[in-house]
């Protein structure tokens, strides 16, 4: 059933190049193979060290506006070592408790960094408010988060390609149009 579930958020992930609907996919799909009640992708805001939310489930519309320092805690540490980590004890998380105060309810958490060779895109974060995430769970979130990251990263991609398109079909209509006033 769980080998299942992995192939369908892998195949879901796959499937799509639109980045908000990647995003989406994200926590529709993780949803189905793992226990969590809050889920969040946090992004690294460009040209800072901040990290800020770019897709979630379970969050108030307050919570989206949230954005925390992407170097300090155990959250920091995931991020900066590209290490995985289960935290059993949310209240301790003193910077993810002050952009979330809600989470000091919570139980068990995952920091799931997004990372692509030695570059870091940001952290997945799921929290559960009862019981604890084991190993086991763990690397089947860090297996999920690799494929989110080449799920984001083609729709980056795949964006980045269009707009040039874009760009190059614009400036050959402008080029089109002064050869048009030019000949005649």
């Amino acid at each position: 059933q769980r080998a299942k579930g992995v192939y369908h958020v892998t195949y879901t992930l796959s499937a799509t190049l639109n980045y908000e609907s990647v995003l989406r996919a994200i926590f529709e799909e993780f949803v189905r193979v793992l226990p969590f009640d809050v889920g969040m992708v946090l992004l690294i805001e460009p040209g800072s060290n901040l990290l800020y939310v770019s897709g979630s489930y379970g969050l108030n519309k307050e919570e989206l506006d949230c954005r925390i320092d992407g170097r300090t805690g155990l959250l920091g540490r995931a991020a900066s070592s590209g290490q995985a980590v289960i935290v059993n004890n949310l209240k301790a998380e003193s910077d993810v408790i002050e952009a979330w105060p809600r989470l000091a309810t919570f139980s068990s958490a995952m920091y799931i960094p997004l990372r692509s060779r030695f570059e870091l895109y940001g952290v997945i974060v799921v929290c559960i408010k009862e019981g604890h995430y084991d190993q086991d769970q763990l690397e089947l979130m860090v297996a999920l988060g690799n494929n989110a990251i080449i799920a984001l990263q083609n729709a980056q991609l795949y964006q980045t390609l269009r707009e040039e398109r874009d760009r190059l079909i614009s400036k050959e209509d402008e080029v089109r149009r002064q050869l048009a006033r030019d000949l005649h």
